[in-house]
């Protein structure tokens, strides 16, 4: 499946772009990756460095086999109506937005669809993420192979039921900001006690 598959991914920001590469090292073909994103610029700057290509959004969803949702929480719905008249019925849809559960998706598009909500983190960028997910009722046994290859590539994953998605969201999705924020502060504190701030972080 891996090979042949046509795949969309709506929104080419810092996790959008994590995931082309994850898609990639899982096997998809760069050729088989179309992107949505309305900054030419970032539209250029990744077709250059991953030899993807780009798509309208109606031709996107219409052809593709597979389509990743990389949009901010307050697009998600704006998206799913402009999604709906074209999606592809069978298409599996991976949802990477925070807090939009699969049944909000669902009645948001016209007929049953193979949908995954997944919950990833910013480590995800450097293929060292960490991701929780869970699976809508009409995922097939050769959707979940291509959804655990793919988290694989970009980290570690594990599967839960939708009702802990929060706490995913707040174990590794906020979690780790937090830790960053106290090695921050341990560079601060260093600095304070005299060493540069290239030592402090270096240590």
């Amino acid at each position: 499946m891996a090979n042949q598959q046509k795949v969309a991914v709506l929104g080419a920001g810092v996790m959008g772009e994590a995931l082309i590469a994850a898609l990639i090292g899982s096997g998809v073909k760069s050729s088989s990756i179309a992107i949505v994103e309305k900054r030419p610029d970032r539209c250029n700057e990744l077709v250059g460095k991953y030899a993807i290509t780009i798509d309208s959004l109606e031709s996107a969803v219409s052809t593709s086999d597979v389509i990743l949702i990389v949009v901010k929480p307050q697009d998600m719905q704006g998206l799913l109506a402009e999604i709906k008249p074209h999606i592809n019925i069978n298409a599996l849809l991976l949802s990477f937005v925070a807090g939009k559960k699969i049944g909000f998706i669902q009645e948001n598009l016209s007929d049953p669809q193979p949908i995954v909500r997944i919950m990833p983190n910013t480590p995800t960028s450097v293929g060292l993420g960490a991701a929780g997910y869970s699976f809508g009722s009409a995922v097939t046994q050769e959707h979940r192979v291509f959804v655990a290859s793919l988290l694989a590539a970009a980290g570690k994953a594990v599967e839960v039921d939708e009702s802990l998605q929060d706490a995913i969201t707040a174990t590794s999705g906020s979690g780790p900001a937090y830790f960053f924020a106290f090695v921050e502060a341990m560079v601060e504190g260093a600095v304070a006690l005299g060493l540069s701030r290239e030592d402090a972080t270096t240590l």
